[in-house]
């Protein structure tokens, strides 16, 4: 089998042949030198959702945004980094540099399997928006990454509070962040340790819990936060929402004043509670 010579067509004819690769072959191309990134940077591709994950593997994934190219049906696309072949660093900055991105959208750890300094360090400089944890590690390093690139948005999915993580999850939420988002459960007393603005979390809590929060928040504590959001699976009938508020000074809110509600919550209304 012969191996078609594209590096030797004209400037003009090899950036249109580029134009038939699929993202991962484009991306596979433009690590060959510094010329062929930058021929594959003058395809001006842009993607959306570009994010790192870590399995018992590394790979960069993303989404083509580009309706007019012959591979937009193949929008999705995903690189397993090959140490053996290009540094970490290097294939991300390859990827931010061919699609014009500035910033890694995503952060995926799903297992603790990698040498966390030199995956700290492959990622240092670079603009991550948020992470997403399915598993956690005893590694400084490990700590430090997630702190570093966490201040946005944090989602760890499944450490819970309930879980060995325990000391470890009440580090993160003491940290300052803007978001944070929980899959799992997470008890009152990591709530109100927390230093965050938004935290969303699934609530298998008592009344007297959640009654008792609202009396610490009223009273000042959690000065950082501005939505909490406690996500049930049990029906809330009207005795739940007075055991909540017994105590508390509220004001009833009719379901057409109720700020931003998503589309799929079936509301009869709210109740407003203010703090000092």
């Amino acid at each position: 089998m012969t191996v078609f010579p594209i590096l030797r067509l004209p400037q003009r004819a090899l950036k249109e042949a580029l134009r038939y690769f699929v993202p991962r072959d484009i991306i596979n191309f433009s690590l060959i030198s510094k010329s062929t990134l930058q021929c594959a940077k003058s395809l001006n591709l842009k993607a959306s959702n570009i994010q790192i994950e870590v399995n018992k593997d590394i790979r960069v994934a993303l989404e083509v945004n580009d309706e007019e190219t012959p591979f937009n049906r193949w929008k999705e696309m995903c690189v397993k980094w090959e140490s053996s072949r290009v540094g970490l660093q290097e294939l991300v900055e390859h990827v931010l540099e061919v699609f014009h991105s500035k910033k890694l959208d995503h952060l995926i750890i799903r297992q603790d399997s990698q040498d966390w300094e030199l995956f700290s360090e492959a990622l240092d400089g670079l603009d991550i928006t948020s992470i997403s944890l399915s598993t956690t590690s005893d590694s400084p390093h490990f700590t430090r990454l997630v702190n570093k690139f966490s201040t946005d948005l944090f989602y760890p999915r499944t450490i819970s509070d309930r879980s060995q993580h325990t000391t470890w999850l009440q580090k993160i939420l003491c940290s300052n962040r803007i978001e944070v988002s929980m899959y799992t459960n997470c008890s009152l007393p990591n709530i109100l340790s927390s230093n965050c603005e938004i935290i969303s979390f699934r609530a298998e809590s008592t009344p007297s819990n959640l009654n008792l929060f609202l009396k610490h928040w009223i009273n000042g504590s959690n000065e950082m936060l501005r939505k909490l959001i406690a996500k049930s699976n049990r029906r809330i009938n009207e005795n739940y929402v007075l055991g909540m508020l017994k105590g508390v000074e509220y004001m009833d809110t009719p379901v057409e004043d109720v700020l931003n509600p998503p589309r799929w919550w079936k509301l009869e209304g709210g109740k407003d509670v203010y703090n000092c």
